[in-house]
């Protein structure tokens, strides 16, 4: 009965959750326009972490709907923008990305099967997992949904935005170095 009331998204809490996301956004800019070494995506990123903290952002009813709807959106428009011509048309570069793109997930794959099935034998945890890994977290909850593990829905966001928040920063740093 709370986690249903909690859902629910009030006229009070969208509004607020607009505001935050559209202050961040502002700041994120203005923080590029001072220092432009810094990519807006990573403020932004890190407002969001920072904001995450705060009981009263928590306390919000509805961001998990809302952000529910969003991530949809956000699968739909990748989807929808997923072709192989455009890979093609980047000739030898592209090529050689999808490779490795193809030969790391094929070995992230055959490892979590075989170590997972030596440890743990949850398969829908397994996969949920290699998708949090793999897709990040707003793929993972599509999928958690899908298995019916919602007990699953806030260790698979946590762990895919935890993967992309540290792989981010420490792309940016790897191309900084370089």
């Amino acid at each position: 009965m709370e986690s249903e009331e909690k859902d629910k998204l009030s006229m009070h809490s969208l509004m607020w959750l607009i505001f935050l996301g559209i202050a961040a956004y502002f700041i994120s800019e203005g923080v590029s326009v001072i220092f432009p070494g810094i990519p807006s995506i990573l403020t932004i990123s890190t407002i969001g972490i920072i904001l995450a903290q705060y009981p009263f952002v928590n306390k919000l009813h509805g961001s998990h709907t809302l952000g529910l709807y969003l991530v949809f959106l956000f699968l739909a428009v990748i989807g929808a923008y997923c072709e192989i011509s455009s890979v093609m048309e980047l000739q030898e570069v592209g090529i050689s990305l999808l490779l490795f793109a193809a030969l790391a997930v094929f070995i992230h794959g055959g490892l979590l099967i075989f170590i997972g099935g030596l440890i743990y034998r949850d398969w829908d945890m397994i996969a949920i997992v290699s998708q949090a890994n793999i897709g990040g977290g707003t793929t993972a909850i599509a999928l958690a949904e899908s298995f019916g593990r919602n007990e699953l829905i806030l260790p698979a966001i946590l762990v895919g935005t935890l993967g992309n928040a540290v792989g981010t920063y420490l792309g940016f740093m790897v191309v900084y170095l370089l």
